[in-house]
């Protein structure tokens, strides 16, 4: 192979590839729903905490709307918002919904329960 033709088809592949993905470029709006309030500490103030920082480190590509424990839904019924499709996520502790499956309950600890090496022993 010639070596300018080389440099030249080398040039083009580095011009080509140096544009963003499309996949970078889109952005995403979801909302997040919670079983307690926003201004709930430290629970609902760490999520809301957590939505800004995920839009600086994304570049401002993915923003989430919290809503707070009766806001878009009541804060029990956080769990079947995000199945029905009504938010992309939700957040609260898996014992609040061990009536939807037994086995809920293991992915959780109760306050001042045991902590995570006794758990596992």
């Amino acid at each position: 192979m010639n070596r300018r033709n080389f440099i030249k088809t080398l040039g083009a592949a580095g011009a080509a590839l140096s544009g963003s993905p499309a996949s970078a470029r889109e952005s995403y709006q979801w909302k997040l729903v919670m079983a307690w309030p926003k201004d709930f500490p430290p629970a609902g103030t760490n999520v809301v905490r957590m939505a800004k920082d995920i839009e600086v480190m994304s570049g401002g590509r993915i923003r989430i709307d919290v809503y707070g424990s009766g806001e878009l839904v009541p804060g029990f019924e956080s769990f079947d918002a995000v199945a029905d499709g009504k938010a992309e996520m939700g957040c609260g502790v898996p014992y609040y919904w061990e009536n939807k499956h037994n086995a809920l309950k293991f992915c959780t600890n109760i306050p001042f329960g045991l902590n995570a090496h006794e758990l596992i022993t």
